[in-house]
């Protein structure tokens, strides 16, 4: 029998995979601030946000910051509406404080996938990148079935939603990768 040559990685095999996560992990973090959704003009704007939300005078969020609002800015839209309503995030249950805290907690997801990324832990990334596009992907259901990207409707989503989902999953991809290829290294300093 012929023996079979091990295979060996090469040192700093999981250099590539760890600068596409961490550039990935950096990306979904921007993506955060990109347009998530879009309104067909300033008119549908304000009559979207203006009139039927009615934000308050309180507010710090303008009508042409629902224009082509981040995620971040529905994040801020939900709480002002929140505390229009004399109903905190932080103590209620409703649509809003709900949809508020998704957000915030996808955030939150990206942010700590970003930080195992820089420190070159797979799996934690891997599973928080996972968990960001679950909890996009649940913002886009809810903003298709209840809010305000309905079919028909004078808002569409933005180039944000899809670069955010991208990014998302390929933070997973990566994630894996960097795993298989630090799993490899180990491997190859073990032989």
């Amino acid at each position: 029998m012929e023996d079979q040559p091990a295979v060996v990685a090469k040192k700093g095999s999981a250099l590539i995979p760890s600068i596409v996560t961490i550039a990935a992990a950096v990306l979904l973090c921007a993506s955060y601030f990109l347009p998530f959704t879009s309104v067909k003009d300033e008119s549908a704007a304000t009559s979207i946000f203006a009139q039927a939300y009615e934000i308050n005078e309180g507010s710090d969020l303008t009508v042409s910051d629902l224009a082509n609002p981040s995620i971040v800015t529905w994040a801020r839209f939900y709480k002002a509406y929140c505390d229009r309503l004399e109903r905190p995030v932080t103590s209620s249950l409703n649509d809003y404080s709900i949809m508020f805290w998704v957000i915030v907690v996808s955030g939150v997801a990206a942010v700590l996938a970003l930080l195992f990324a820089l420190l070159r832990k797979a799996t934690p990334t891997s599973l928080l990148a996972l968990a960001n596009l679950g909890l996009i992907s649940f913002v886009g259901w809810y903003f298709e079935k209840y809010g305000p990207v309905p079919s028909g409707a004078a808002s569409n989503w933005a180039f944000g939603r899809l670069v955010m989902l991208g990014f998302a999953a390929v933070l997973t991809a990566a994630g894996v990768w960097l795993f298989v290829a630090k799993r490899a290294e180990k491997k190859a300093a073990a032989a």
